[in-house]
């Protein structure tokens, strides 16, 4: 089968030249050119279209957040279209201060509530909102688009590793009022047996004790509050009673 490319050919694909001669290194150009006519053809019956200068900048992106152009689901994302408005989100957000502050008001209580660690597992807390970003990367799920609704605390996102290897991305969990949400391994894909352990194991422990010590806040307020009504109807009841 032939892999070069024609000058015709190019100019059909709409891309750079310079830019195919780049791709090439990670896959046969034919590969690649039938990978976009697929995605156009997808979108079509969509009632849309992903240009060809999607892909472009597609990869592009993929270079500025140094995601790894070798590896097959990065250069042939499912989804051209989705993955690109994605990375634009991930981009201007790894620009913005304004959430990293308001992350950092937020983490220490969060580190403090889920500290957590059983079977060789531990939960880490993002010490950085940008690392939801590289969390994403890793794991090939969308959790970098999570930084706005992170940052406001709208829902709150940990990661599970392994003790003897802390770095390594293996579970990313998301919470929200005190609740599991959903946790995912790579490609989001369901928990082995190990992690789904761990995962129970810490809704029964810390979760639960979270939701309890809020109730009982819950319950302490509204007994002040009641407390509070009967002093003002007594002293009221006690200022009808002199006049």
């Amino acid at each position: 089968r032939r892999e070069h490319i024609t000058p015709a050919e190019a100019l059909n694909i709409e891309l750079p030249v310079g830019l195919l001669i780049g791709l090439a290194a990670y896959a046969p150009i034919r590969k690649i050119y039938a990978y976009l006519a697929k995605q156009n053809t997808k979108y079509a019956a969509e009632n849309r279209r992903a240009s060809l200068s999607d892909y472009r900048d597609y990869i592009d992106q993929c270079r500025h957040l140094h995601m790894d152009l070798t590896d097959k689901a990065v250069l042939f994302p499912r989804n051209l279209l989705q993955i690109h408005e994605n990375l634009s989100r991930q981009i201007e957000y790894e620009k913005s201060k304004p959430r990293e502050d308001k992350w950092q008001k937020r983490r220490g209580k969060l580190a403090k509530d889920y500290a957590f660690a059983a079977g060789g597992l531990v939960i880490i807390v993002p010490e950085h909102i940008a690392d939801l970003i590289d969390e994403g990367k890793a794991q090939h799920n969308c959790v970098g688009t999570y930084i706005d609704r992170v940052a406001d605390g709208k829902t709150d996102v940990v990661f599970v590793r392994k003790t003897d290897n802390p770095a390594a991305s293996y579970i990313t969990m998301e919470i929200r009022d005190n609740k599991i949400m959903q946790a995912r391994t790579a490609y989001n894909r369901a928990l082995d047996e190990e992690g789904e352990a761990f995962v129970e194991k810490f809704r029964r422990e810390v979760l639960a004790r979270l939701i309890k010590a809020e109730e009982d806040k819950r319950q302490k307020k509204l007994a002040a509050r009641a407390k509070a009504h009967s002093i003002n109807a007594q002293q009221s009841a006690e200022g009808r009673i002199r006049v």
